[in-house]
């Protein structure tokens, strides 16, 4: 065993280490920043930041595997048709999740839109789906909250999960809990 690959198996084991958490600087080039929009970076740990943004009716994902040096060409992940008023991401060692509160202005209704995905930083690529659209029925969606637990059908994955406060004709607010399914920890 040589140091670098000592270097390198510490890396993996401390994957949140890197340096997107403070003091980087990056050019989001890409793109034409002013050509779109509601767009949001989140780091993913280690050097990987997502850039997720709205283009042409669609949700767009671009993700930076060297702490913004350079990002992977933005890839279509969903289709909006209506107006976003909330999108949301997390992002946690290698999982990550959108969730997109969207008004469907022909209809007066909301609907949640998610994908969620796993980054394999070693080959620089990463898989994502787009999760089935909800129309909120029973209520007004006030907010998506996002986060990760043990996959019911199997403890030994993890999912991640939208949990959606929706607010009845009573003023009561309501949980509402959707899990994406299991992937390998």
């Amino acid at each position: 065993m040589t140091l670098a690959s000592i270097k390198e198996e510490e890396k993996e084991k401390d994957f949140l280490a890197g340096p997107t958490c403070c003091g980087t600087t990056f050019n989001f080039g890409i793109v034409d920043i002013d050509k779109i929009s509601n767009l949001r970076f989140y780091p993913a740990g280690g050097n990987i930041i997502l850039a997720a943004f709205l283009k042409d009716s669609a949700l767009q994902l671009s993700v930076s595997y060297n702490a913004g040096e350079t990002f992977e060409e933005p890839e279509k992940v969903a289709e909006i048709t209506g107006t976003v008023e909330d999108m949301q991401i997390l992002a946690q060692h290698n999982k990550f999740v959108i969730a997109i509160k969207e008004l469907i202005t022909s209809t007066g209704t909301y609907h949640r839109r998610a994908v969620s995905g796993w980054i394999d930083e070693k080959n620089r690529t990463y898989i994502q789906k787009e999760c089935t659209n909800r129309e909120i029925q029973g209520g007004e969606l006030i907010n998506i909250s996002l986060g990760f637990r043990r996959y019911e059908a199997d403890p030994e994955q993890i999912e991640s999960v939208d949990y959606l406060f929706i607010r009845d004709d009573n003023n009561k607010i309501r949980l509402v809990c959707l899990g994406h399914g299991g992937c390998k920890v």
